[in-house]
């Protein structure tokens, strides 16, 4: 399905607005005799740019607006219709089309509603419609119309973090339907990932997250289709400083409080002692103790354990802390890929902390950690990192790291964080291909439609202005290289003008929080327009002055004109040094002609002080004869004589 046409009474910060997706099709809502009447305007000679530039991008709508104009809740509402099946409360009224694009259906339109009063079509385009009603007693009246909105593959991305989303995330049954790819929902998504898997030990979200989002992000950069190709890959072991958090669950364990402090004391020595080598065996040696001490401590965590469990438990952790000991000395000077992996067997070969096989994961570790004894892999003793650089060798890069992801449990005791050889506005794109691509793979095995409808929100988030220029392309181009068989609807929201002047005005929704039917502005056709006039339209910035710049430089050049305006009008109070001051912060001025407008103004007020100054009469002195005009004849007569008597 497409979606065309979208009415909200109330929600959010949306009040009484309609919105249009389609320029081929113009819905329109009037109330007639207490009934709401759908209209139609179809422009049969409509010709839609994007899905002319490649067939698989059906249509493409950009939303700009101020902050707060509800860009985001609009976006929030699409989300959640799709998710909670059209179900919203009474005060929540809303009207939304879709276009069917299944030939064998009657119906061309289906509207979805829950207004409470009389809803009714056009008869020119009745034939053509199917209206559901949607309430929390009635439900739908159609089981198809139920099955489409279930089925309807709605993709929502974007950078930005919200706390509440969040929040309400947590709290809410998990769903696949929408595709939640923001920030907060690919959060509660990869930790709910990481407990399908048998991570439920992991207790930090965001490292969880983070090894997740890496996993996308070289899936991605394995299937050899990036439109950009990342130089290098830093991979940084993972060394806390202290591991006091580890025993904040266990303060009333008398176990743990019996080795507590040979731990800490053990961790501070050989762990994050500074005094030590850190070559990269070393390195990667303290990093997977860390991560294994967290492992080891999870077994302290278990509801109601055996006092004889949690003793057997502490003897194996000191075993474990001795057979460090006696690998690490400190005439040691390097640590090989036998060294680590003589620990690692230590610790999972001892019974008393796993009780399973632990063959398989030995072995993870030691493909995993292998990688960074090759000589490909550079290691800066400075940043204590590895850098590998980027070449395409398909499946050796995401290989490597499905054996680290066995080893770390999934990112649960993740002991490596990555970084890609790349800027934030490149990292943003790549993003976004990572997600989306995904996203596609998802799709593959379930029962999805074959149309998608992809919302980018803050699609400005990052980009430099020239990155915002080529926004809508690059987007695009993403769209059809992740979608390669499906039909796309792009819906996208931005602060910035930049991306407007590839999007026809037809196909741009301006949203303002306080516009009314007679404070509507009519905008200029802004596709192939100059981006400098786009900035100088009313939506984006105020036209009141000719010049248009920053508030704070704005209140600097009012002050200039202020001051200037004070000396035209008197000029008796004015010295050189304020002139010169003056003129110092007219050349501050970028735009060439209002400084030349205020030079200009500058020299009448210094021609008028120069005259003075001929007349013979000092700054000074004028302002004491204005002073004394303003006397009364006996005062001036008194002060004369006074000053005959000082002479």
């Amino acid at each position: 399905m497409e979606l065309l046409y979208l009415y909200l009474k109330k929600y959010g910060k949306i009040k009484e607005k309609e919105f249009c997706f389609n320029p081929r099709y113009k819905f329109s809502r009037v109330n007639q005799e207490e009934q709401t009447v759908i209209h139609l305007h179809e422009d049969k000679g409509f010709f839609n740019v994007f899905n002319d530039y490649n067939e698989n991008i059906k249509n493409a709508t950009v939303i700009v607006g101020e902050n707060g104009t509800g860009k985001t809740t609009l976006m929030q509402f699409l989300m959640e219709f799709i998710r909670y099946q059209g179900i919203f409360p009474n005060e929540n009224q809303y009207i939304i089309i879709f276009l069917l694009n299944d030939c064998d259906l009657q119906s061309k339109f289906v509207v979805y509603t829950n207004v409470c009063d009389a809803i009714d079509i056009d008869t020119s385009i009745k034939t053509q419609c199917k209206i559901c009603f949607i309430s929390n007693d009635v439900g739908y009246n159609d089981y198809h119309e139920k099955k489409s909105i279930d089925s309807q593959n709605t993709i929502y991305f974007t950078e930005a973090f919200n706390a509440l989303a969040y929040t309400k995330y947590l709290r809410g049954i998990p769903s696949d339907i929408p595709e939640d790819l923001s920030l907060a929902g690919r959060i509660v998504t990869a930790n709910r990932k990481a407990k399908e898997n048998g991570s439920e030990q992991n207790t930090d979200p965001i490292q969880t997250y983070l090894h997740w989002e890496t996993e996308q992000q070289v899936r991605a950069y394995e299937a050899a289709c990036l439109p950009f190709s990342p130089q290098y890959i830093s991979i940084k072991p993972i060394v806390p400083d202290s591991i006091e958090y580890l025993f904040s669950m266990h303060t009333n364990n008398a176990v743990v409080q019996s080795f507590q402090p040979d731990m800490l004391d053990f961790y501070k020595q050989y762990i994050v002692d500074h005094r030590q080598p850190v070559e990269k065996g070393c390195l990667l040696l303290r990093a997977v103790i860390a991560s294994l001490l967290q492992c080891i401590m999870f077994r302290f965590n278990v509801r109601n354990p055996k006092r004889e469990e949690m003793q057997l438990c502490a003897q194996a952790v000191k075993q474990i802390l001795d057979a460090w000991r006696n690998l690490w000395r400190p005439d040691k000077r390097s640590i090989q890929l036998a060294h680590i992996m003589k620990f690692i067997r230590c610790v999972y070969e001892n019974p008393h902390i796993w009780s399973w096989e632990q063959i398989d994961i030995i072995s993870h570790y030691e493909k995993a950690l292998k990688f960074f004894f090759e000589r490909q892999v550079k290691y800066s003793e400075y940043t204590l990192t590895f850098h590998m650089g980027l070449t395409k060798n398909s499946g050796r890069l995401m290989q490597w790291f499905l054996d680290y992801d066995a080893s770390a449990y999934h990112g649960a005791w993740s002991y490596l964080s990555f970084e890609w050889g790349m800027s934030t506005g490149e990292r943003a794109y790549f993003n976004l291909y990572a997600n989306l691509y995904y996203a596609y793979q998802k799709m593959q095995n379930m029962p999805y439609e074959k149309d998608i409808i992809l919302m980018i929100d803050e699609a400005d988030l990052y980009l430099h202005p020239r990155w915002q220029q080529d926004g809508i392309k690059r987007i695009l181009d993403i769209a059809v290289r992740c979608f390669p068989d499906r039909s796309v609807q792009i819906i996208l929201a931005t602060h910035s003008p930049l991306f407007l002047s590839d999007v026809p005005l037809q196909h741009v929704i301006f949203l303002s929080g306080n516009e009314t039917a007679s404070t509507r502005v009519e905008h200029k056709e802004c596709f192939a327009a100059n981006i400098y006039n786009l900035y100088k339209d009313t939506f984006f910035l105020d036209k009141s002055e000719i010049w248009v710049y920053g508030t704070f430089a704005q209140d600097f050049v009012h002050k200039i004109q202020d001051d200037l305006s004070i000396f035209e009008q008197d000029s008796s109070n004015i010295t050189k040094d304020d002139l010169q001051f003056i003129k110092k912060r007219i050349f501050l001025i970028g735009e060439e002609l209002l400084q030349a407008f205020l030079m200009e103004r500058w020299k009448r007020v210094y021609e008028k002080f120069l005259k003075n100054e001929r007349n013979g009469v000092s700054s000074k002195g004028n302002m004491i004869l204005n002073e004394i005009k303003k006397l009364s004849k006996e005062e001036r007569e008194l002060i004369k004589k006074k000053i005959d008597i000082m002479e």
